[in-house]
Order: C-alpha cells, then sequence, then structure tokens
C-alpha cells in the first residue's frame, strides 16, 4: 500500500493514471501568508495480480527433406572420377547433389570426410553409414553456415576401400 498526497487541482492526466485508489482523507497545509491549501490523502492498493494466461507453447519443426538439402562432394584425394562415383552413390539415398568439384589445390585427405550444419546430424551419419565410414570423420562445420550449404563430401585417400 502506498500513502501520497495529491494536489487538489491536479491535470486530468494524473487522475487517469491512478488505479486502485481510495481517498482516506484530507491533509492540511498552511503556507505564508496564512494561505491554508487541503489535499487530499490518496491510498493506493497494490494492483492484483491477474493470474497468468496459460499460452500452449508450440514448437515448430520444420520437416527437412532429402533432395532439399544443398551438398557438396568435394574430391580430396586426385583420384578422377571418385567424388563423381560418392555422388551417385549418395543420390542412390534420396540425396541430390548440388556440385561436384576439387578441394583446393595441393591439399590431399586421407580420409573421406562429413560436414554438416547444426541439425542436420540425422542425414550426415545416415550418409556416412551408406558409405561405410567412422563416425570420427563425420563432423558439425563452424564456417559453413555463410556458405549455403548443408552438408559437403570430401572424398579421401581411402574411397573404394572395402
Amino acid at each position: 500500500v502506498y500513502f501520497y498526497l495529491m494536489d487538489p487541482n491536479p491535470d486530468a492526466r494524473d487522475i487517469s493514471e491512478l488505479k486502485n485508489i481510495i481517498i482516506a482523507g484530507e491533509y492540511q497545509e498552511t503556507g505564508p501568508g496564512g494561505l491554508t491549501r487541503f489535499y487530499p490523502m490518496i491510498i493506493e492498493k497494490e494492483p492484483e495480480e491477474e493470474p497468468a494466461e496459460e499460452t500452449e507453447e508450440i514448437e515448430e519443426t520444420v520437416e527437412i527433406k532429402k533432395d532439399e538439402l544443398v551438398m557438396q562432394v568435394l574430391n580430396g584425394n586426385y583420384i578422377p572420377g571418385s567424388a563423381t562415383a560418392t555422388a551417385d552413390k549418395v543420390e542412390e539415398l534420396g540425396y541430390t547433389i548440388f556440385e561436384v568439384g576439387n578441394v583446393q589445390e595441393g591439399r590431399t585427405y586421407d580420409n573421406t570426410l562429413i560436414y554438416y550444419k547444426e541439425g542436420l546430424e540425422e542425414f550426415a551419419f545416415e550418409i556416412g553409414s551408406y558409405l561405410d565410414m567412422e563416425e570420427a570423420y563425420i563432423q558439425v562445420f563452424e564456417d559453413g553456415a555463410e556458405s549455403g550449404i548443408d552438408i559437403i563430401i570430401i572424398v579421401g585417400l581411402d574411397f573404394g576401400e572395402e
């Protein structure tokens, strides 16, 4: 509960801002020259809390389809045709390959790697399993988020090993 004094001639704005009030009497003040002023004494009650409105949180799940992913297969072993052969195998699973190419010149990969955007691990591990890869070579990539690529497969020297 709050107590305060109110000017007897307040602006309309002041009154409109007051809610849950009780006028609890008057306060008298005598100023210079014998002028006496009376002020209503206001008690403002703390507003009662309204029960929180129950809202159902709807989790929005976006279903991602295999053929909507942007995938890139890069040859990291310089064996001609290995990236294309890997892309063909991945397409057998229902994926669409956006681009097949080579890694930066001068870099050779011993092992095939799969990099994927956060949230796409299910797809990455399905591809890795189909290609008979070790899980250690399937990783989230940090820098690819801006590139627009969802999954990158780099074919290493282990390509075609049984």
